[in-house]
């Protein structure tokens, strides 16, 4: 671009402040929109402000006394942040004794775009959240109303039925004595599983196997106490090992979805990023939530709240990496 423009410099004007306008509210928004876990908000956050925070200090010599200013006060800036958002995410983490909510998101968004435009890094800030900028696209036909959005679209909690096949089926013949307490023999699962969807649906048949379940597990084994020197412990709050609490991807209905969003839903099954649902006319009939959350359920399988959490922790650290990769390697294409 530089030859046909002519000049090394291009002065943006006003335009400048139309983008730092655009930084603040997509730093702030990314963060919250990949959310709703138990410790991902915060865990993201914290990958972030550590990858500032060494490629700060790996430049805070470079002997210009501007650059060295503006990495210090990114630095004053990230130091206490890591170190609030780190006794934060203890509490944070599965299991959840602190939940965080738009006040820590729109903090540590905002947090970010200050230093990056203060600190004249944005395109390396950019780098830093293609997860959010990707999570941003892959949700965008939901986002803007071309596959229906349900109010959330979280993925689910399912838990393993460790019970015996003949006692749930007892159980929903005393619910409901038109069931067949042979059912379990047409088909149905070897292990049944109690999704949180049909809870709300056949709530007395469930909650009476619930109802078991909690009894059963409760007489297999004991959960672990606190030890005597006062430490917390994680496994009080944490399911039964006889519960197998996991994760699957939430769906949402293609009915009433918009050529262009079906277009797009046809795109991302053929990329192999989208589980569509068809039917036997061959009609897609639902698809996964649009989210990095749910296709990392897609990709992977069940997963546990922790398990999640980690791939997505994970999938950030070698974000970094990469974008590190590109700012010092790759820089001659993308820096000017």
């Amino acid at each position: 671009m530089r030859p046909l423009l002519g000049t090394h410099i291009v002065d943006l004007g006003t335009l400048y402040y139309v983008y730092i306008g655009l930084m603040a509210v997509f730093c702030t928004n990314a963060i919250n929109i990949l959310a709703g876990i138990n410790g991902v908000e915060v865990g993201q956050s914290i990958v972030i402000a550590l990858s500032i925070i060494a490629k700060d200090i790996a430049n805070v010599n470079s002997g210009n006394a501007e650059s060295e200013y503006n990495h210090l006060f990114t630095l004053y800036l990230l130091l206490p942040f890591v170190g609030v958002s780190s006794a934060l995410y203890y509490w944070n983490v599965y299991p959840a004794r602190v939940f965080v909510g738009d006040t820590y998101c729109y903090f540590a968004g905002m947090t970010f775009a200050v230093c990056g435009i203060l600190g004249h890094f944005s395109k390396t800030l950019l780098l830093l959240f293609l997860p959010q900028v990707f999570n941003f696209v892959y949700s965008a036909p939901q986002i803007f109303g071309l596959v229906p959005c349900p109010r959330h679209r979280l993925p689910k909690m399912a838990v393993d039925n460790p019970l015996p096949r003949r006692l749930v089926s007892r159980l929903r013949q005393e619910v409901d004595p038109d069931q067949r307490s042979d059912s379990s023999s047409e088909g149905s699962p070897a292990n049944p599983v109690v999704d949180g969807d049909a809870v709300g649906t056949l709530s007395g048949v469930h909650q009476a196997i619930s109802t078991a379940m909690m009894s059963f597990s409760k007489g297999k084994g004991r959960r672990t106490k606190r030890s005597a020197s006062g430490r917390r412990s994680r496994s009080a709050s944490a399911p039964s090992a006889h519960l197998s609490a996991y994760m699957v991807a939430s769906r949402t209905t293609l009915e009433g979805a918009r050529p262009l969003g079906l277009a797009i839903v046809r795109l991302y099954e053929f990329l192999g990023i989208a589980d569509v649902e068809r039917d036997d006319q061959g009609n897609m009939i639902s698809v996964n939530n649009l989210t990095l959350l749910n296709l990392v359920l897609v990709l992977r399988g069940r997963l546990t709240e922790s398990q999640l959490n980690n791939c997505i922790l994970l999938i950030q650290i070698l974000n970094s990496l990469l974008a590190f990769f590109i700012r010092y390697r790759l820089s001659h294409l993308f820096y000017f």
